[in-house]
């Protein structure tokens, strides 16, 4: 489980979900630019997307050591995230609003959502969820290769000073 804790909380950093929260900003006008630039890009559906998939990967990754789980026990727990997830991601919309009104200019604002809005910015749009999946389980058979390795390393380094395990 603390593999999809992690995934989670990677994939709520990578997207955010727009909406046209109030905020205590003063710049109206920024805010509407933050927020039609989250529309543009559809984050709010490549969350959902990535996260889906994720929860559901990292489900069947954390219920495969426990065979004797029965499968509508296990959709019975994917459910249970996926409805957590959906009623608390609201509270991303303030500090990821917030983020985006600190770190970009409202001309780059404006930028951001006119490329987004040209024909490769709506492919970034579209094929940013299958890279972001895709480069998760690049990720994941990377881990574990590294730590077989350093597992090994350990090991060895052990085992000269006596030690077995």
């Amino acid at each position: 489980m603390a593999y999809f804790k992690h995934a989670l909380l990677g994939v709520g950093l990578i997207f955010f979900v727009g909406s046209g929260a109030v905020h205590g900003a003063e710049s109206t006008a920024k805010i509407e630019a933050i927020d039609e630039l989250l529309r543009v890009t559809r984050l709010a559906d490549n969350l959902k997307t990535v996260t889906s998939d994720s929860v559901r990967f990292y489900l069947d990754k954390s219920f495969s050591s426990k065979p004797n789980i029965p499968e509508e026990v296990k959709e019975k727990s994917y459910g249970i995230v996926m409805e957590t997830f959906n009623e608390n991601l609201p509270g991303l919309t303030v500090p990821i609003v917030e983020l985006y009104e600190q770190t970009f200019t409202l001309e780059e604002i404006q930028e951001l959502t006119t490329f987004y809005k040209s024909p490769l910015g709506q492919k970034l749009v579209r094929e940013t969820p299958v890279i972001v999946q895709k480069s998760m389980m690049i990720g994941n058979q990377w881990g574990q290769k590294i730590a077989a390795i350093a597992m090994e390393r350990i090991r060895k380094e052990l085992a000269s000073k006596g030690y077995d395990i």
